[in-house]
């Protein structure tokens, strides 16, 4: 039996080929995604570079971002008290909505196994580093509410509905 050089040629030339093709493809696909679905990989923008992030026990992690890739999100500076003394408050979102200038949020701290209901106002600057806007978001621009009645009519005043 004889070996056919040429034959051998063709199909590792194809192979490869077709082997680039799909790896290509693949590639493109997953750049497109970032732009076309951002859900898809846990990343809801709520607007002015805020996001929420899926994170672990069905939950979401709210957090100020310009590292963004496409329309993707895939990490940020927290809002949210989610970190208290440089240890882990175990705070997460649960429930948002949102309009162009607030955003409420209903979010649920594991650690005392309640929930917690946050307004958020939008009208900030952005001209700073993440970690500074975040704390600058935190410190003036976010309201705590305990009631979740107060809350309730918190969202009514300024037209958020869930």
């Amino acid at each position: 039996m004889q070996i056919n050089i040429k034959y051998i040629k063709r199909v590792v030339k194809w192979g490869f080929a077709s082997l680039l093709s799909i790896v290509g493809i693949l590639f493109l696909l997953f750049l497109s995604s970032e732009w076309w679905c951002p859900e898809f990989w846990g990343s809801q923008n709520v607007g002015k570079n805020l996001y929420l992030l899926h994170w672990e026990r069905n939950t979401y992690q709210f957090v100020y971002s310009t590292d963004v890739h496409g329309r993707t999100c895939y990490h940020g500076a927290p809002i949210l008290p989610s970190y208290e003394n440089d240890e882990y408050a175990d705070t997460y979102v649960k429930k948002w909505a949102y309009t162009d200038k607030w955003i409420a949020l209903i979010a649920y701290n594991f650690t005392n196994s309640r929930n917690e209901y946050f307004i958020v106002e939008k009208n900030y600057k952005t001209d700073a580093e993440d970690t500074l806007v975040a704390k600058k978001i935190r410190n003036e621009h976010i309201t705590q509410i305990t009631d979740s009645m107060q809350f309730i009519k918190e969202c009514k005043l300024h037209g958020i509905k869930f």
